[in-house]
């Protein structure tokens, strides 16, 4: 049985400081980790020890114990003291079995010891156990300063909390968010209600007295071998300010937006479609028409007499007189039903899925709907009516333009006939 993260165990990556004063003790013991695949570095004292490892930084050391006792294990507290060297693993070689001789040895910093006379299979496996330790050690230290560098410097604020809602962990924008010292912040309990897998935002005061605005994510992690939740705190005070600036905008923006398209497509007297908008959208329903062969009428209508009320009256009156008549219209028609004004006292109405017959019935409606009209100038009641001309679509139109010419021709048709009526042909 191979643990898997020995697999990718590499010997010739590591480096190994022997120390004894024996070279007889030297030679054996290098020859078995040379074998191995081990780089090796030699010391016969503990000044000859001091210097290489300054220059060479070996990832284990081999250390005679009697090397060590004559010297005060000097060497040993320097490792303690040296920050760079101090994570270096030791182990002893001794002949001296008391245990807590060997414990002593520990309290410096020494990781493990072999016995003299050696085996060498010991060896070899307490070498590779401990420069795995130290490998892994290593990577882990590195990837600890990786993401205590991350979130040290990151914007947003992080607290690790444990089950009882105690800080065990922020960083330092967590403590500008509150506005408190980091210190203040740990092993200060934020209280259950807290923990939640929700989104949420967390109003807080700025430094500067600034009512400002957190969003804050939870989620669970390990942490020092215990379960905890990892909180982030990210200040979207300039955000929130942003999004309700982008949406003032936004909103301004559709409002100019169908301001532009209600100018572009509707009469500023009445509201309703103009010449341009009406004529599409009859051609669109006129192309329904013919694909789906459909009913498909149109009321080509004018304002009798408008010309003289306009002219006797003045322009208000006559604005008046329009907007009353389109009030009739729509009134009489339906709502899928589409009116437009074509110019002066022209109008188009659109009836979709309507035949001769029926459009027919509407225009009826239309002039009675205008005998009602009634309008008050001077203590003089004056009277509006209209005429209509109606057509419907049929094999012999072949176009729009025909059909529009078609209902033009009732339309003079009703006014001959004497105004105040509708016509087909």
């Amino acid at each position: 049985y191979r643990c898997s993260y020995m697999k990718n165990f590499v010997a010739s990556d590591f480096s190994i400081l022997i120390v004894d004063y024996h070279p007889e003790n030297l030679k054996l013991l290098g020859n078995v980790l040379v074998k191995a695949g081990y780089n090796l570095n030699f010391a016969t004292n503990c000044q000859e020890a001091r210097q290489k490892i300054s220059h060479l930084h070996p990832n284990l050391i081999l250390f005679d114990l009697k090397v060590a006792e004559d010297n005060g294990c000097g060497v040993c507290h320097q490792l303690q003291e040296d920050l760079k060297h101090q994570h270096i693993p030791m182990i002893f070689m001794t002949v001296n079995k008391e245990r807590k001789y060997l414990n002593y040895n520990f309290e410096l910093g020494v990781i493990d010891y072999l016995q003299k006379p050696f085996d060498y299979e010991e060896v070899l496996a307490k070498v590779k156990t401990h420069l795995i330790i130290k490998q892994k050690s290593d990577e882990l230290k590195e990837s600890e300063a990786k993401l205590n560098t991350i979130i040290t410097h990151l914007y947003d604020g992080i607290l690790i909390i444990d089950r009882d809602g105690v800080v065990k962990f922020a960083n330092p924008a967590a403590a500008r968010i509150f506005g408190q010292p980091l210190e203040a912040l740990l092993n200060h309990s934020l209280g259950i209600p807290i923990l939640t897998s929700d989104k949420a935002l967390l109003d807080f005061i700025h430094p500067n007295g600034k009512l400002g605005v957190a969003e804050i994510t939870v989620g669970k992690t390990e942490w020092q071998g215990e379960t905890v939740d990892i909180i982030c705190l990210r200040d979207v005070s300039d955000r929130q300010k942003v999004m309700e600036e982008l949406e003032v905008a936004l909103t301004k923006q559709k409002e100019l937006s169908e301001e532009l398209e209600k100018q572009a497509t509707t009469d500023g007297l009445t509201n309703i479609y103009n010449r341009r908008q009406i004529m599409k959208l009859a051609a669109q329903e006129f192309d329904r028409s013919i694909r789906y062969q459909h009913p498909f009428s149109i009321l080509m209508m004018d304002i009798d007499k408008f010309k003289i009320i306009n002219d006797t009256y003045g322009h208000q009156i006559g604005d008046r007189v329009i907007i009353e008549m389109v009030k009739a219209v729509l009134k009489n028609i339906r709502k899928v039903d589409i009116l437009g004004r074509l110019g002066g006292d022209e109008f188009m109405a659109i009836l979709p899925e309507t035949n001769q017959k029926q459009a027919v019935e509407v225009a009826e409606r239309i002039c009675l709907g205008m005998r009602e009209i009634e309008i008050t100038f001077e203590a003089e009641i004056i009277k509006v009516y209209t005429s209509i001309g109606v057509a419907s679509y049929s094999e012999e139109i072949i176009n729009l333009e025909d059909m529009i010419s078609y209902a033009d021709k009732a339309l003079y048709q009703a006014k001959r006939g004497g105004r105040n009526q509708f016509c087909t042909v």
